[in-house]
């Protein structure tokens, strides 16, 4: 019973990180905060001990270097941590080949905005956050350059439960 209730709580914070990320390009801390503390519970009653603390920690070494090279925005690298809590290393490593699979077909859809047409692309509300006050701007999602790469992540999630 525990199981499912994690992973329909997980479910429903990855769909909401995932629609944020598509509008503004930005995850709210809220949600993968949240997660994140969703994880670390279903890590401590699953007793997967120290083989999951190690997967953890590697994970997140991975994930900051990602950021650090600029090929994950953190709040994916959030988001990534507490889905490798959510799972053991063995479903994780299978998350993780989805996600690369899901990220790969966002970026080819991507890739053919251009091709599509301007009409195919939607105009998103986006929030710039300068020194103490908030502007917003519009701007359309493929000129912006960058992936709402938790779209990926619940995918990746979500198939590696249905395979």
């Amino acid at each position: 019973m525990l199981h499912v209730f994690v992973n329909g709580a997980a479910l429903l914070l990855l769909g909401a990180a995932a629609i944020a990320d598509w509008r503004t390009r930005l995850i709210p801390n809220r949600v993968s905060g949240t997660l994140f503390l969703l994880g670390l519970f279903s890590f401590f009653c699953s007793g997967r001990g120290a083989v999951g603390v190690a997967t953890f920690l590697m994970t997140l070494i991975v994930l900051l270097l990602c950021w650090r090279l600029g090929l994950l925005g953190g709040g994916d690298v959030k988001l990534l941590a507490g889905v490798s809590l959510l799972l053991s290393p063995e479903s994780f490593v299978r998350v993780a080949f989805w996600i690369a699979i899901s990220g790969a077909l966002l970026a080819i859809f991507y890739q053919l905005l251009p091709i599509l047409g301007r009409d195919v692309v939607r105009i998103a509300k986006c929030r710039k956050i300068h020194r103490n006050h908030a502007e917003t701007s519009s701007r359309s999602l493929h000129d912006e350059g960058t992936l709402p790469y938790a779209v990926a992540i619940v995918v990746g999630y979500v198939v590696n439960h249905l395979v």
